[in-house]
């Protein structure tokens, strides 16, 4: 199969039919999370950002809408939706979650866990300047 014709249900059913890696202890302390947006088409597409230019650390990289664990944040999925909203303005009750991939080690010192959830096709995305 070709990679353009993936469709959702493809991927879906390799997702779930896949077993993610055992990954071994983590070096890193520090929680961060990532949503990894899957937008619900027939082709199924990803929804990425680009950090602010202004930011101290980052600046202008593509990235997943994501970042550290809050003590507010009652999971690491709730801290991953939550930061969609705040980059982006993914409202949490429009995601719907299919997973959650094994944590890596980031370069920046936090275990991240990558987050996959399905969203609409026609949400009306709203970047924080201050962030993306």
């Amino acid at each position: 199969m070709e990679y353009s014709s993936l469709t959702l249900d493809d991927f879906l059913s390799r997702f779930q039919l896949l077993r993610p890696q055992v990954n071994h202890a983590a070096l890193n302390q520090r929680q961060a999370a990532i949503l990894i947006p899957v937008v619900r088409r027939p082709q199924p597409g990803l929804l990425l950002t680009q950090r602010s230019v202004h930011l101290r650390k980052h600046a202008g990289q593509v990235a997943f809408p994501g970042g550290a664990v809050d003590s507010s944040d009652a999971s690491l999925i709730a801290a991953a939706l939550r930061e969609a909203q705040e980059e982006v303005a993914i409202p949490p009750s429009c995601v719907e979650v299919i997973g959650v991939l094994p944590p890596v080690d980031s370069v920046t010192g936090f275990q991240v866990t990558p987050v996959v959830g399905i969203i609409p096709p026609n949400l009306p995305y709203r970047a924080s300047e201050d962030e993306v």
